[in-house]
């Protein structure tokens, strides 16, 4: 959700009335989120084959180009995921947690501020140690985590969901469960504008979708169906409508329109069909980065217009080949 997201100008509230006037988005008096979305595209957790890495990478989501180094994370891991956040009118905090590390699942989170570069810091834990997180997501306020198969902790982390509270350091609390056989693995997930969240793609092989109201503690509610079933993919979202990029070798983008749910419609194709990319946006741009088919492992960075239906285009590359990863955005 996935990860992942921003909004440019603080949210106008008026009651009754949606939609983008001149620039500056007016949500419903049910609105409940704050910033979650930037320009500046954040993707870490890199992993290349069986070696974890600490990178993190940054580029500017409005203008095709390559990624630059930002910092480290504390703690070299893959299949983890990432939020942004922080309120008020930017989204100045990325934390990240989860994921497969030199000696299995950690539970650990740590966060960076969006706009500088540097070192990652420690965060506080999450309650369980996962191999495979099961998805992120953010309503600029609060970050959830939902958790895969874990180690040491097993199937018994599989669905569990935590959250934070982002501009906070702390460890994590419990939020409820996606569903009581779990959601394991490379799942993902998008936030909308009105503080829903999405999850879909997980493993095995899932085509059902689940949602939550990020606000509200509570387990998560079928949400329809992917096209097709989909595992290892990544997930991107402008605030309305959320993108879900491949699948092994199948290169299809779905989406939905995250604030009415039901079934995906067929969104276009990627331009290189891969599996375990990142995905990230921002009000105007998803982007699918990384990821790995049968003809190895890439640092292509990929994009669409999300408003918008068809193929995605190159954007520019990562600075090293990369799958696992995870991405978020923010100022």
């Amino acid at each position: 959700m996935d990860y992942i997201n921003y909004v440019k100008q603080y949210p106008l509230s008026m009651g009754g009335m949606g939609g983008t006037i001149g620039g500056f988005n007016f949500h419903s008096g049910s609105a409940e989120v704050t910033a979650f979305r930037g320009n500046r595209g954040i993707i870490s957790l890199k992993t290349y084959s069986s070696t974890k890495y600490n990178n993190i990478d940054y580029y500017n989501l409005s203008t095709p180009s390559n990624a630059i180094d930002f910092g480290d994370l504390t703690v070299a891991r893959g299949y983890g995921g990432s939020v942004a956040g922080g309120g008020g009118p930017t989204s100045s905090r990325g934390v990240f947690g989860a994921g497969s590390g030199p000696s299995g699942g950690t539970n650990i989170m740590d966060y960076i501020t969006i706009g500088s570069t540097g070192n990652a810091t420690d965060f506080g834990d999450l309650n369980y140690a996962s191999n495979g997180l099961g998805g992120s997501c953010s309503n600029g306020i609060r970050g959830i985590f939902s958790h895969g198969y874990g180690n040491p902790s097993g199937y018994a982390a599989a669905g569990k969901i935590d959250y934070i509270t982002i501009s906070t350091t702390g460890n994590a609390t419990s939020f409820g469960s996606i569903k009581s056989s779990g959601y394991w693995y490379t799942g993902s997930a998008n936030a909308s504008d009105l503080g829903r969240g999405v999850f879909a793609c997980g493993s095995p092989g899932a085509q059902t979708a689940y949602y939550i109201q990020i606000s509200t503690e509570a387990n998560a509610t079928n949400a329809g169906s992917l096209m097709q079933e989909r595992m290892n993919c990544a997930a991107a979202s402008d605030g309305t409508r959320g993108t879900w990029w491949g699948n092994q070798d199948n290169g299809a983008i779905d989406y939905v329109t995250l604030d009415s749910l039901g079934n995906s419609t067929d969104f276009g194709d990627m331009a290189t069909a891969v599996q375990y990319s990142a995905g990230t946006a921002n009000d105007t741009r998803g982007t699918a980065n990384g990821g790995d088919n049968d003809d190895g492992y890439k640092s292509q960075i990929q994009h669409v217009t999300i408003q918008t239906t068809g193929n995605a285009t190159n954007f520019g590359s990562l600075t090293n080949i990369t799958r696992c990863s995870q991405g978020h955005s923010g100022d």
